[in-house]
């Protein structure tokens, strides 16, 4: 009897970069998974993407390569969190269009290259491991929710207003990340110019750093909370990426409609490892416990890319998760 096969890839084949690849690719990936004895399965929603996690914990894996976007890679995290195992490695392929979570970990390059440094690793027993934390997201009686990254109110509505500018704009090529740039550029300047940056959500904001949430704001701006030691553009949130302080909590910064000169201090945050909001006033930033967002209307928020409403009269409870195990190409 052939010996359980001891790792998997799990690609989506919608995602940005794998559905402009050459036709074949995936196929030359999936070969050279099998030649490694391994286990490959297509997925394209969520239900057949936690499918292909069980089956592939079920045959006995303790690597699971997710080839896809973000929201591929939190779909895969996700299922191994809801099946409590720890001990199970992820390795995650940039097979999206903004990869934040891949860039995050180093796998940078084309997804075939990067599968062949990754199984060498492998067969050599020489992969790099580092524990990440997760989020956990709960919202009320819907099951919950696991990601790296969430951006909500006034971040969701500019992330869903530039991809309907990329959408009109394509055939002058706004649809990839040149368009993305061009947009937060407008925004930008029109913030430095005195417009308003983020749209003000009745929301509340219950701020937990050590012991009970505590009401912080009842009317919200915009709110980012993260497990990501870098962000797109090589923005850091921590003041110390790496840091003892870092590794222990999440990183979450909530502004509220107080909040002045908020286009000023992005910028200064973008070159100052995220210094610019820390002391402003209607801002609150740090490395919190728990954070909890009680919405009087429905408020959107994204998780990893993917786009979901909070509704009216909801709370979303977002805390730290169970570590998990990523491969590092740091």
């Amino acid at each position: 009897m052939n010996a359980a096969p001891k790792l998997a890839l799990i690609s989506n084949p919608l995602s940005y970069t794998n559905s402009r690849s050459r036709p074949d690719l995936l196929e030359q990936m999936e070969i050279q998974i099998e030649q490694a004895g391994g286990w490959s399965a297509q997925v394209y929603d969520d239900e057949s993407l936690c499918d292909a996690v069980k089956v592939a914990l079920a045959e006995g894996c303790k690597l699971i390569i997710a080839n896809g976007g973000d929201g591929t890679i939190q779909g895969v995290a996700s299922e191994l969190q809801r099946q409590q195992r720890s001990d199970v490695a992820m390795a995650v392929l940039p097979g999206g269009r903004t990869n934040v979570i891949a860039a995050d970990l180093g796998m940078r390059g084309a997804t075939d290259a990067l599968l062949h440094a990754l199984l060498q690793r492998w067969q050599n027993g020489q992969l790099q491991l580092e524990k990440r934390a997760i989020l956990r997201l709960a919202q009320d009686e819907t099951p919950d929710r696991f990601g790296f990254l969430v951006n909500g109110a006034g971040i969701a509505n500019l992330i869903e207003a530039c991809w309907a500018f990329r959408e009109r704009y394509r055939r002058w090529g706004m649809f990839g990340g040149f368009g993305t740039g061009f947009y937060v550029a407008m925004r930008l300047i029109s913030g430095l110019l005195g417009a308003r940056v983020f749209p003000i959500h009745q929301a509340r904001c219950y701020w937990n750093h050590d012991g009970e949430a505590q009401l912080w704001s009842d009317h919200l701006a915009a709110f980012s909370l993260t497990t990501n030691e870098v962000l797109p553009l090589g923005v850091s949130p921590y003041a110390e990426p790496g840091s003892e302080q870092a590794l222990k909590g999440f990183k979450a910064t909530v502004i509220n409609g107080e909040a002045t000169a908020v286009a000023w201090r992005m910028v200064l945050g973008a070159v100052a490892k995220g210094l610019g909001l820390s002391h402003a006033r209607g801002v609150i930033t740090g490395l919190p416990q728990q954070v909890i967002i009680a919405a009087d209307q429905e408020l959107p928020y994204h998780l990893d890319g993917e786009a979901y409403r909070l509704p009216a009269g909801h709370r979303l409870t977002i805390s730290r998760a169970e570590d998990l195990q990523l491969v590092s190409f740091k």
